[in-house]
Parts: C-alpha cells; structure tokens; sequence
C-alpha cells in the first residue's frame, strides 16, 4: 500500500448531503423571511462549517444579521433530516469495504458537527470509520490542521503515511497545511476548475480511479 492511512471529507467526498442542507437552510431562512437558495446556489457554499454557510446565504446588506441564532436553529432542523435524501456517492461504499479489507485505518475529518458526522458514519459505514473528527469544541475547523493532527495521532500515522481525500479548495490547504498528501475528488461540490487552481497531489473522477490511486495500482495521466 501507498499509504497506512486515509483521512476523508464527509460532505461532497463520501456522501451527497447537498438536498438535505439545502432544504434545512431554507426553512431557516424562510422562516426569517430573508430569500432561499437553490442546491447549485448552496453548492458552492458548502465546506466552511454552519456558521459560514449561513452568513453567506443571508443579504449582505443587512447590518443586523442574526448569524449565530439562524446557525443554532439550523443545527436543530439540520439534525432532524441528515438522512431524509443524503446518501453515498455511487462506490464510495465499496471504496471504504475495500480500504477496511486491505488493513487501512480510515479517519473523517469534516467541518460538519460531530453529533452530525458521527450518526451519518454510523449509519452509512457502520463499524468501518476508525475515527470522526468534527466540529467540535477545542478544535479549529478547516483549513486550520487541527482536525487532522488529531486524527493522525489517535490513528498513529505519521504525514508520509497519510493521504487526505476531500472534494473542495478547503480540503486541498487542509492537507497542504498538515503535511499530507491530497486526493481530490471532481463529483463534489466544488468545481475542477477551482479544485485545479488549488493545486492537489491528484484528482480523480471517479470511486475506481480512488480506490486505484490508494492501493498504488494507477497513477492518472500526467499526475505524480
């Protein structure tokens, strides 16, 4: 093997959680009377923790924004439909059985809450997800390191053992800032052209051509 371990992104990576966060984000906003969003306009939100999301989908010329409170009932309504339409990318369950089979030690490190992630790892690979590493108290969000210090060392990885997988630009300076090497994936939420400007190690397009690149069996063409 490549590498012992494999740190992913949760949203846009293992899972298409983008309806559900959609529809949470616009009953919050609906509620308020501030104007809802479209998926593709949620899209490119996406990757930056709650309370981002919601200060990017409010007017930017309400000087009174309620940010903290719209991002507290966001968790509220969020929590009660992480699993009403999201669900894995096709072959990302296999990709994570294979990973399992083959002795790699698996790590999420994601800007979504931890109760969140832990209970949508749970529910989609069950068992197989060594460690969760959220949004949490005491820990930074990406693309601040943290997340991934902390999952490297309860996984005893070292940097050069280690390759983070992530769909979007937050990911990519994620891995950079630790150390680690970068997988992007195209079927996320951020464009290939941003995700190009980014930089990574490799990108790929699909869960095959993941699984090839981790297992040390393909290289994409002109990628290292």
């Amino acid at each position: 093997m490549r590498w012992k371990t494999v740190l992913f992104d949760l949203d846009g990576t293992l899972i298409d959680s983008l309806e559900d966060l959609t529809d949470s984000l616009n009953i919050v906003l609906a509620a308020t009377g501030y104007p809802t969003h479209s998926p593709e306009e949620v899209r490119l939100l996406i990757g930056r923790g709650v309370r981002r999301l919601i200060e990017q989908a409010l007017p930017g010329e309400d000087p009174m924004q309620p940010v903290e409170r719209l991002a507290e009932a966001f968790g509220k309504v969020y929590g009660k439909k992480l699993l009403d339409k999201t669900q894995p990318f096709p072959g990302i369950v296999e990709v994570v059985s294979a990973l399992n089979k083959a002795g790699i030690k698996i790590g999420v490190v994601t800007n979504k809450q931890q109760k969140a992630a832990e209970t949508i790892c749970d529910y989609f690979f069950p068992g197989q997800i060594d460690v969760v590493i959220g949004n949490q108290p005491g820990t930074a969000r990406k693309p601040d390191p943290m997340g991934t210090y902390r999952a490297m060392e309860e996984l005893q990885s070292q940097p050069d053992e280690t390759v983070f997988v992530g769909d979007s630009t937050v990911d990519v300076e994620t891995a950079v800032a630790a150390g680690v090497t970068c997988i992007a994936v195209s079927w996320g939420y951020h464009s290939m052209e941003r995700l190009l400007r980014s930089r990574p190690s490799f990108i790929v397009n699909d869960s095959e051509e993941l699984l090839d690149i981790i297992q040390g069996r393909h290289l994409p063409d002109g990628q290292n």
